[in-house]
C-alpha cells in the first residue's frame, strides 16, 4: 500500500504593507502555510516559530492574506476568518509603540523588535475600542498599517471595528470574535488579550520561498515516483521470500 501522508500546502500570496515615512502603499510576496498552528498562549506560538527559523503572520499579512484566498482559494480564506488566531504585531502601551519582527527569551519576555512605531512616526494607538470610522483621524496611520490600506476610512467598510483594552502588552488576534463579528471578522482587529490571557492558533509565514515548496506537477512526479518505488520494493520482497515461504511451509520437525 502506498504511504499515506497529509498534503502540506504553502500559498504565495501578494501582500500590501503600508509605508508610514511615505505614506504609501508597498507590494511584496509572502508564503503562507495553510496548515494553523493547534490554540496555545501568544508567548509559545513565537517561541515555537522561533525555534524553526519562521514567524507568525503580521496583521496586514493576514490581511493581504485574506484578500487573496476569498479570490483564488475561498475554502482556505473560511479556515483563516473562522481561526481565531494571534498574529506577530504588538501593541504595546506601555510606551505607546508599535512592534514587530519580535524575538523572544526562552521566558517569554521580549528580547528585541525589528520594527519600533510610536508617535514619533504618528502611528498613536487608540485608548478604547470603537468603529474605524468613528476614529479620529490620528489613529488611521496605525489603522492603515494594520490593515494594509492607504485610507481605511474609505477603503473599509463602516463596520470595521478595533477592540483595545488599553494597557500592559496587548498582541493582535485577527479572524472571526463572537463581538463584532459581521462580515466574519475580516476587517477587525482586537488587541485585548494580554499574552498569556487565551490560547489561540496562529499561521506560519515565510518572507522567501520554503525549501519544501514544489509546484503542483512536482509534487504529483514525488508522488508517482514513491508508488513505483514501494511497487518495486514489493515485488523484490515477495520474490526474495518465497523460496523462505515454501520452505518452512513443507518443513518437518524433526524429533529424536
Amino acid at each position: 500500500m502506498p504511504v499515506t501522508v497529509e498534503k502540506r500546502t504553502v500559498f504565495k500570496m501578494p501582500v500590501r504593507a503600508y509605508d508610514i515615512t511615505t505614506g504609501e502603499l508597498v507590494s511584496m510576496d509572502r508564503y503562507l502555510h495553510g496548515q494553523q498552528m493547534e490554540a496555545d498562549l501568544w508567548q509559545n506560538q513565537m517561541l515555537k516559530a522561533q525555534r524553526t527559523g519562521k514567524r507568525i503572520n503580521y496583521s496586514n499579512e493576514w490581511s493581504g492574506a485574506q484578500r487573496y484566498l476569498g479570490q483564488r482559494h475561498p475554502d482556505q480564506e473560511l479556515r483563516l476568518v473562522d481561526t481565531v488566531a494571534w498574529t506577530g504585531t504588538l501593541l504595546d502601551y506601555t510606551d505607546e509603540t508599535l512592534k514587530e519582527g519580535i524575538t523572544l527569551n526562552e521566558d517569554g519576555t521580549i528580547a528585541s523588535a525589528k520594527t519600533t512605531l510610536g508617535k514619533k512616526e504618528k502611528v498613536v494607538l487608540p485608548t478604547s475600542s470603537a468603529y474605524v470610522k468613528d476614529l479620529n483621524d490620528t489613529h488611521m496611520p496605525l489603522i492603515s498599517y494594520l490593515q494594509g490600506v492607504k485610507n481605511p476610512k474609505r477603503e473599509l467598510p463602516d463596520y470595521a471595528y478595533v477592540w483595545v483594552t488599553p494597557s500592559g502588552i496587548r498582541p493582535v488576534v485577527r479572524g472571526v470574535w463572537p463581538w463584532h463579528g459581521r462580515d466574519g471578522g475580516r476587517v477587525a482587529v482586537y488587541a485585548g488579550c494580554a499574552p498569556a490571557g487565551g490560547r489561540f492558533a496562529a499561521w506560519l509565514v515565510d518572507e522567501k520561498l520554503p525549501e519544501n515548496a514544489v509546484t503542483l506537477a512536482e509534487y504529483e512526479a514525488l508522488e508517482r515516483s514513491l508508488i513505483d518505488k514501494e511497487t518495486e520494493l514489493k515485488a523484490r520482497m515477495e520474490k526474495e521470500l518465497k523460496p523462505l515461504q515454501e520452505r518452512f511451509s513443507t518443513a518437518a520437525l524433526l524429533v529424536e
